[in-house]
């Protein structure tokens, strides 16, 4: 099996002071015996250095902050629509290589220094076109942006290079989410998934142990089932997906939980639960008075247990 990385420093080992330190090497270390690294990776990479005809079975992409370095004026002159044409023919290119691989693409941090107003706008669109690029082709979002944010002292040196802790929690965030695809590509619980259909009558329901909404047409007693037999962690993966769509909801994107959400958009693009209805934050009094309910019931229950127990 063959674990190809492509892209930029994000990736590397260099900036890290550690042998084996750097996101590709961690994550290969992960991946285990039966793996084999081919690395296409380098300081100072663009989006048109990038190797297109290379294949593996997991392909990793950290491309796109040397881009915007290096021709600021000419992408916030053009309102990024060369960047977005070019990032998306990339992917489209390494995705045509590698139709059946999992493809991870990673956005772009903010730097240590502090980017003029105008700077962060433009950091900002480029990383909505990377997500919008990464649903086209059906690649995994790394959000390295979010994971970062606030974390800039810790996870960079050298003002824009990720350092040793900074390329460990990028590693994190890939073995997060081929976690998450390995679940959602088992056979019965893709065999459920694909068997689910958009009701537009569809009514939510709070889900307490994840905080969030779900709606009675993306779950079934055969996905229960499937979803049943996984192992650790992957038994919540659902959970995790509605407690996600909940921080939608309410306008606060929670990074930690968004690798089943990506994990499952790139495998299972039609699942009922994407419809963006459902994520609005129209919903946000909806979530937070049956949140509120939910409470009050369970203090109510406790409270009842508490006396039957005196």
């Amino acid at each position: 099996m063959i674990y190809l990385a492509l892209g930029d420093s994000m990736s590397i080992d260099a900036y890290t002071g550690v042998e084996g330190g750097g996101a590709v090497s961690q994550f290969h270390q992960h991946l285990g015996a039966g793996w084999t690294l081919e690395d296409h990776t380098r300081d100072g990479c663009c989006i048109a250095g990038v190797p297109t005809d290379r294949v593996g079975q997991i392909v990793t992409l950290t491309v796109g902050g040397n881009d915007l370095l290096g021709e600021e004026r000419r992408h916030i002159a053009d309102g990024f629509a060369g960047f977005q044409q070019e990032h998306l023919e990339l992917l489209r290119s390494v995705r045509s290589a590698n139709p059946e691989a999992l493809f991870l693409v990673g956005n772009i941090y903010a730097p240590q220094f502090r980017l003029s107003a105008t700077q962060a706008a433009g950091l900002e669109r480029a990383n909505e076109i990377v997500a919008a690029n990464c649903r086209s082709v059906g690649a995994c979002l790394v959000d390295i942006r979010a994971a970062f944010r606030g974390h800039e002292a810790d996870y960079l040196c050298l003002d824009i290079e990720p350092s040793h802790a900074g390329a460990t929690v990028i590693a994190g965030r890939f073995r997060a989410l081929h976690s998450a695809h390995q679940a959602l590509l088992a056979p019965a619980v893709a065999a459920a998934l694909r068997a689910l259909r958009y009701d537009p009558e569809a009514a939510p329901a709070y889900e307490g142990l994840s905080g969030g909404l779900v709606w009675s047409d993306e779950w079934s007693d055969e996905l229960s089932q499937a979803v049943g037999t996984l192992t650790g962690d992957r038994r919540w993966l659902f959970r995790y997906v509605s407690a996600y769509r909940a921080s939608l909801i309410r306008g606060t994107p929670d990074w930690r939980l968004s690798h089943p959400w990506e994990a499952l958009q790139a495998t299972h693009p039609d699942w009922p639960g994407f419809h963006p209805a459902r994520r609005s934050g129209d919903l946000r009094g909806v979530l937070e008075r049956d949140r509120e309910e939910f409470v009050k019931e369970l203090d109510d229950a406790l409270g009842e247990r508490s006396g039957d127990l005196e």
